[in-house]
Parts: structure tokens; C-alpha cells; sequence
């Protein structure tokens, strides 16, 4: 087989976990690597995402890179068959939340040579799990380009606009857009000119969840319920219309949303927890204080007992106010932000970081290392 990769993975799909992997090809191509993307199809998410760049467009490679979370590798398995594997390094792009990865998802290791996490954040929880080599790839960021429109071409209201962006089939009360809501009323009680915007994508599939978000709304005009598909230019013309990108999230994997923000030159508000720590800090963002709680029931696939952030809302709301009350502030610390982004974060930096991964994997395994020539065989794998 020729040196390269075979890249799978959900590239059509209008989702976070189809994004890592269009942003992965973006990496390898920028590195010079040869590669084929062959897509998985198998999800929920809707699959209208504009991508057309298929490489040779067939597995002809030696090593695979699999963009599909633990949780669905049997169904990967299953569509592709573990002939897909034979014969080739296996390593999968992972995404996970919290610091507990499930026994039952670890397991899902056993299909592969080494795993690749979307944060430093994820790695550590990972790693604790698996008996596989795990490494950060923090996700590489894609500076948003969207057309000039006016904010009334958008349906957008004019004043200071605060923005948030979600999946609700990422599980609700991880993004927390209720406690977002809430701050949001403590830092402007009145007519203040504010606006805050939830857009979110998947409510129709979660009606009581919508039902919340408009209770807690209530009466309120100044706090705008978007549940939506937009297309990719669509979706940068909104990231580029606000004015500040607010997250109280209570974990994440990576929070591309927020890197976007920051390298458009937005100030961006967020829990100062999980994987935005990679791209993130108290000098370049607006880091919201937690504590640590119990995720409790009825937030599967999160075991019950695990843990992750409560944000303090109280001092989100105080942050809220800063940025629209501070500009000087605000002008030096989104500087800070999008040169980190631009500076760190590019594609260009991670395909540096997969050209050098995949060399060393070509080393070892020229060079006899028993653990890199371990190629699983069918009965290892069942």
C-alpha cells in the first residue's frame, strides 16, 4: 500500500463531530500528505455540508485516520467491515466532554493502534482508560469568511448583540443554554439595548427541551430563540454579526465556536473549564469561575456519578456587562485572542503535528517495535 492516510469520517454532516474531520482533511492537506476521505454516512445529523475535497478519493493508503466517536465504532465495524482495518495503523479522531470515559466506550479501543483526542482536555480523560496510545490533537481553526451583509439583511436586531450556537442532540444541560439565559437577565434586568441570541440546530427531535428555553425566555424580546439550519456562509455572517460569543457551558470537548469567535476578533465569554483551555485564558478571554458538581441522571451517555462545571452566573453576568461597557479592554484582549488563534491554531499548525505523528509511526514500525507491528486479527477484534 502507498504511504498516506484513508480519512473516514461524517463530512456531509451538519455537526461538531463532522466539522473535526472536515477541519482534520484540512490539516493533512496542508501538510502535503497524500489522502483519500472516504465518507460515513451513518448518523443522525443532517448531511448538507458543502465539502468536495475527496483527495484520490479511494482507501488506497497504509495508514487510517477514523473520525467517529467510541460510541459508534461497532457501527463504523459494521459499515465498513474490519477489512477496512486489516493490514493498516488504525487510529481514530475521538471527541469526549467529561474527565470519566465509560468502560463500555474504552473497550472500543481494542479496533485500533493509537487514538487522537480533540483537547488536551479529552486526552487526559481518555488516556486513564485505554491501553492504546493517546494523544491531544486539539482541533485546528478555520477563520470564518462570510460575505458582507447588514445586521436587518440577517433578521438580527441592531444594539450589542451576545451570541451562542448549539446542537441540541449534544445534550442539553452539558451546553447549559438555560443557565446562558439566566445570566443573561441578571446582567440586564431592564431595557438595557442588549440582545442575546441562542441558535440552535435538532429542537424539532427535543420539543420539551425548546419548551424550557422558551419558559425561561419568557417574556423577554430582548433574547432571541433560533432553532435552525444554516448553511455555512449563513452560519459566518451570524458569527460575524454579534458582538461578543457567550458559552456557560458545564463541559467541552473542544468549543469550536468559541476558537471561531476569537479568531474573528470577538470577546468571547466561557466557563473556564474543559477543552476551550487549550485555545483559551484569563488574558485573551473572559473566564467564568465554576464548581465542581455532579452530572446526576438523565445525561446519557455521561455516567451519573461523573463530574463537570457549574458556572458561576453571577460573575458571567458581571463579565457580560464588562464587555459592553469596556471597550478599550475588550479592543486588547480580542487582539490577544485572534493572534493566538491565527498564530497556533491553524491548519497548517496541526498538519505539522500529523506529518510528524505519521513519521514517527513509519519509524518504529521500519525500525521493529513490536507494539507498532501488532496488527489485530479478526479473532482479537470479535
Amino acid at each position: 500500500m502507498k504511504p498516506g492516510v484513508n480519512i473516514y469520517g461524517y463530512v456531509f454532516a451538519e455537526s461538531g463531530t463532522g466539522e473535526h474531520t472536515r477541519l482534520l482533511v484540512a490539516s493533512v492537506r496542508e501538510a502535503g500528505i497524500p489522502y483519500s476521505v472516504i465518507p460515513f454516512t451513518t448518523t443522525l445529523s443532517r448531511q448538507e455540508s458543502d465539502f468536495a475535497d475527496f483527495g484520490s478519493g479511494k482507501p488506497e493508503f497504509d495508514i487510517n485516520i477514523i473520525g467517529v466517536n467510541a460510541d459508534q465504532m461497532d457501527v463504523f465495524v459494521e459499515k465498513f467491515g474490519l477489512e477496512a482495518l486489516d493490514d493498516r495503523y488504525n487510529i481514530a479522531l475521538w471527541a469526549w466532554e467529561i474527565e470519566d470515559f465509560p468502560d463500555w466506550m474504552a473497550e472500543k479501543a481494542v479496533y485500533l493502534d493509537e487514538i487522537w483526542a480533540n483537547s488536551s482536555f479529552s486526552a487526559r480523560a481518555i488516556a486513564k482508560k485505554v491501553d492504546r496510545p493517546v494523544h491531544p490533537f486539539p482541533l485546528p481553526i478555520r477563520t470564518p469568511r462570510p460575505a458582507a451583509r447588514s445586521r436587518y439583511d440577517l433578521g438580527l436586531p441592531e444594539g450589542f448583540l451576545f451570541l451562542f450556537c448549539f446542537d441540541m442532540d449534544s445534550i442539553f444541560e452539558r451546553k447549559n443554554p438555560l443557565g446562558l439565559i439566566e445570566a443573561f437577565k441578571l446582567a440586564f434586568p431592564g431595557d438595557s439595548g442588549a440582545h442575546l441570541l441562542i441558535k440552535s440546530i435538532n429542537g424539532d427531535r427535543h420539543p420539551e427541551k425548546k419548551r424550557l428555553m422558551q419558559e425561561a425566555r419568557g417574556d423577554r424580546k430582548d433574547i432571541l430563540l433560533w432553532d435552525r439550519y444554516l448553511d455555512g456562509e449563513e452560519q459566518d455572517m451570524l458569527m460575524a454579526a454579534c458582538d461578543a460569543y457567550v458559552s456557560l457551558h458545564r463541559a467541552e470537548g473542544f468549543g469550536l465556536t468559541m476558537a471561531e469567535a476569537m479568531a474573528l476578533g470577538r470577546p468571547v465569554i466561557a466557563t473556564g473549564y474543559s477543552g476551550n483551555l487549550d485555545f483559551m485564558s484569563a488574558d485573551i478571554g473572559y473566564l467564568v469561575p465554576y464548581e465542581i458538581v455532579k452530572v446526576g441522571e438523565s445525561n446519557d451517555p455521561y455516567p451519573v456519578d461523573a463530574e463537570w462545571a457549574e458556572p458561576d452566573l453571577r460573575t458571567a453576568a458581571t463579565l457580560m456587562r464588562k464587555v459592553t461597557e469596556s471597550p478599550a479592554e475588550v479592543v486588547h484582549n480580542v487582539e490577544l485572542g485572534r493572534r493566538e488563534i491565527h498564530q497556533h491554531h491553524r491548519p497548517a499548525e496541526r498538519g505539522r503535528f500529523v506529518a510528524g505523528r505519521l513519521e514517527a509511526v513509519r519509524s518504529e514500525i521500519a525500525g521493529g517495535d513490536p507494539a507498532r507491528k501488532r496488527k489485530l486479527n479478526r479473532h482479537q477484534r470479535g
